[in-house]
């Protein structure tokens, strides 16, 4: 305050005073908002060219004499008598002082670091589990009392994390005030058994104690239930044979009414997000909802391919754009990969074996069922094949237009161990979209098949591919397909036929005759996904049930007479309807025609399909005639 009568050049008075809290008092909650240490012994004011000390109490009061005009004052707490001992704590403003008014200064301290320790909300993580851990850094004067306070540190805090491998990463590197957040994340990746969290005041001798975070080994999950089979029932034609049908998915049979998807088709597929037509499909009384989902490679990938990487999209590389342990590198460290498109851009693997990526996958499936939660499981495309082609180099399969072979699958052991441990994650049973390369049957004579997640094998093209070609003897081709459904069944799992070339009525006869060839009413499945010229993709087909097989085959070889395949059924239906016996006779000559032999029963009328749908009308038609042969890659189904 200035002298009573003093003028604008005459000096003036203020009173530095502060209130130093109990030494009790040692919680944010019982404290000031400013920070002043209970250790305070002594403080010093400094501006221009004066210093003053004074002792200190329960306060601290000094009378100073300054100038008018703009100053500078520096004050210092200490935590001995007569500003002698350590600095607790640092302050510093500039301020105008009038003359012959009264001036208030204020200062703000900032605590100074003399000792660090750094805790954590968890000291335990579990491998496979993402988590994402408070840490907490207690900031201590050298009185022995916590740093609280909006003000600033008078020294920031560095803090860094031992941790190589990317699993985990903190939130900031540096504390600059107490209130700072700071967290750990980690990803789930099994690649770091334990962490260390230690801080540091740099350039300054500060005492520290880290903290470590350990991480378990994941805990084994239960396996989950296979989707389930269709006994036949003696006597009586279901509506139709096993149906797999596209249901959202791709916009695919999105109009069809869920009520008339779940009379006619057994399982329905849709998208890998929200599955709105599987949860509509269920309610409605279906009997089998499954999603999409690729746990083996990541599409929507952009340059660059070495870190930092252009993040990938898409369902699971969405949850983990930035952690390379859950990619396939080459010998350099670059992700490997392969061009698509425009739109798709390029390819890249998902390292199977990591956790981080295993946990991504259980997110993304946990998102879905969030969403949908009637599924009854999900597609695993792209999995259940060898990483080796058949003749081919090591990783031919997995890695086929690839630009490298990755490091971190070395061999079969790993890959069947990491396709495993990603496909269980999944926690629901699982279709899986791929095979042996050399049989079409399943990979490694069974190993992931005979999983007990696994319910059923999906043969993608299967007869009739999308490259609007059928499968015929040219390559073997129709003969390997003919036995990987035979030697899938014989595992007791579901062989899904997807035939993904065109629906003109040639091209289906031939895929469904040559499908009925090794037709068990079990384990068969018969999955319609592309659109016919009506928009939809449900085959009038599949209401043609056969029963009662006069011969059942362990390898297709049983089934040729003459130049054709021909199997015969004693009983046959369509749509519940019975039309008496049926053979399904096939040409796979690429190049000759064949003759009809003569079969056990007198057929005199044959199937004949409508272009449409059957939501729309469409039908398997008994017309009256039959073949005397067949033209190369053709096929016929006979009605006595």
């Amino acid at each position: 305050t200035p002298p009573a009568g003093g003028t604008s050049s005459a000096p003036a008075s203020l009173v530095f005073s502060i209130a130093i809290p109990s030494a009790s008092g040692t919680s944010s909650a019982q404290r000031r908002a400013r920070y002043i240490s209970a250790g305070t012994k002594s403080a010093t004011i400094a501006f221009g060219a004066n210093r003053q000390t004074v002792n200190c109490t329960t306060t601290c009061v000094a009378t100073l004499i300054a100038s008018p005009g703009q100053q500078t004052f520096t004050a210092a707490l200490y935590d001995q008598p007569n500003g002698s001992g350590n600095v607790l704590a640092i302050g510093a403003t500039t301020a105008t002082i009038v003359a012959g008014a009264q001036n208030v200064v204020s200062v703000a301290f900032g605590g100074v670091p003399a000792k660090l320790a750094v805790s954590l909300a968890s000291a335990s993580a579990s491998a496979g589990s993402a988590a994402v851990i408070p840490v907490v850094v207690q900031v201590i004067d050298a009185a022995g009392y916590t740093i609280v306070g909006p003000e600033p540190y008078a020294n920031a805090i560095a803090v860094v994390s031992d941790d190589s491998s990317g699993a985990t990463t903190l939130s900031r590197s540096t504390l600059s005030a107490p209130g700072d957040a700071l967290t750990l994340s980690y990803n789930g990746s099994a690649t770091v058994a334990a962490v260390h969290i230690s801080a540091s005041v740099p350039g300054a001798s500060v005492a520290a104690q880290s903290a470590t975070l350990t991480i378990a080994p994941a805990a084994a999950k239960p396996s989950p239930t296979p989707l389930p089979t269709q006994p036949p029932q003696a006597g009586t034609f279901p509506d139709h044979v096993r149906t797999h049908a596209y249901y959202g998915l791709n916009g695919i049979n999105a109009d069809v009414p869920a009520s008339y998807m779940a009379a006619h088709v057994d399982i329905v597929e849709d998208d890998g997000y929200t599955a709105a037509h599987a949860d509509a499909f269920k309610r409605a009384g279906g009997k089998t909802a499954i999603a999409y989902t690729d746990p083996t490679y990541a599409a929507h990938c952009p340059p660059p391919f070495t870190a930092p990487a252009g993040k990938c999209g898409g369902q699971i590389a969405n949850l983990i754009p930035n952690d390379e342990s859950a990619y396939v590198h080459d010998a350099t460290g670059a992700r490997v990969h392969r061009y698509n498109d425009p739109y798709f851009q390029y390819q890249e693997v998902f390292n199977v074996g990591a956790p981080s990526a295993q946990h991504a996958y259980a997110q993304m499936v946990a998102s879905i069922l969030a969403a949908s939660p009637l599924l009854d499981g999900f597609e695993a495309d792209d999995s259940g094949s060898p990483i080796t082609s058949s003749g081919g180099v090591f990783g031919s399969s997995l890695y086929y237009n690839f630009n490298a072979i990755g490091v971190e699958i070395p061999d079969d052991a790993a890959w069947i161990a990491g396709e495993s441990a990603m496909l269980a994650a999944a926690g629901k049973p699982l279709m899986i979209n791929g095979g042996d390369s050399a049989t079409w049957g399943p990979a490694y004579g069974g190993a992931f098949l005979d999983l007990p997640y696994v319910s059923s094998q999906q043969f993608e093209g299967c007869f009739n591919n999308a490259g609007n070609y059928l499968y015929t003897d040219a390559e073997n081709k129709f003969a390997k397909e003919e036995d990987g459904l035979i030697a899938v069944v014989a595992h007791h799992k579901s062989a899904v036929c997807f035939p993904t070339g065109d629906t003109s009525p040639a091209h289906r006869m031939y895929a469904y005759a040559a499908w009925l060839l090794t037709y068990d009413p079990m384990y068969s499945v018969y999955e319609t996904d592309v659109p016919m010229s009506d928009g939809e993709a449900l085959y009038p087909e599949t209401l043609l049930v056969p029963a009662q097989p006069r011969a059942t085959a362990t390898e297709i070889g049983q089934l040729r007479q003459g130049g054709v395949w021909v199997r015969e059924f004693a009983g046959c239906a369509i749509a519940s309807v019975p039309i008496g016996p049926c053979a399904a006779v096939v040409n796979s000559s690429p190049s000759a025609s064949a003759a009809v032999p003569a079969l056990s029963t007198a057929y005199g009328h044959q199937i004949v399909l409508d272009p449409q749908s059957h939501y729309h009308g469409g039908k398997a038609n008994v017309v009256a005639g039959v073949p005397a042969s067949l033209a190369p890659g053709t096929a016929a189904i006979l009605v006595r």
